[in-house]
């Protein structure tokens, strides 16, 4: 690493520790940042010069800080919704096997079922029998997302 990437290294470092910004906001500045430190380097402008017209690590960060403020600290009423899915995804990870062969055992896709599911459908079809309507596996679903 030469000396002017190691002082690069540095200053965007410094800016980076000086946001006081959501973590993925953060992360999302600083690629901004470094994304426009390389289009000026590609257009021939010198260490020194980005430093001139950016200004010192401390001014920066908080320019950015006060631009992202209102950004960074608006919460999104869907957040819940991503952390619900996980934990549900986490549950029926614990109760069901997804391995293909599994998959065939559980649901008796070797059985000679076709026949009959092939007229007039089979979802919702409770007289047919056949495994995916079945709702066996709700009190293990349950005991999973209780713990």
């Amino acid at each position: 690493m030469t000396k002017e990437q190691k002082q690069m290294k540095r200053y965007m470092t410094a800016i980076e520790r000086r946001l006081n910004l959501p973590r993925e906001v953060k992360v999302r500045v600083m690629t901004d940042l470094q994304s426009a430190v390389a289009e000026r380097r590609e257009a021939g402008q010198t260490d020194e010069q980005i430093y001139a017209d950016l200004g010192d690590a401390k001014t920066v960060a908080a320019e950015l800080n006060e631009q992202m403020k209102e950004y960074a600290y608006t919460r999104s009423k869907w957040r819940w919704a991503a952390l619900a899915a996980a934990v549900i995804a986490a549950a029926v990870a614990k109760v069901f096997d997804f391995r293909p062969a599994a998959i065939i055992e559980q649901l008796g896709l070797r059985n000679p079922i076709y026949r009959r599911l092939a007229a007039y459908g089979h979802i919702g079809r409770e007289e047919l029998g056949v495994a995916w309507e079945k709702t066996d596996k709700v009190e293990a679903l349950r005991a999973a997302l209780a713990q």
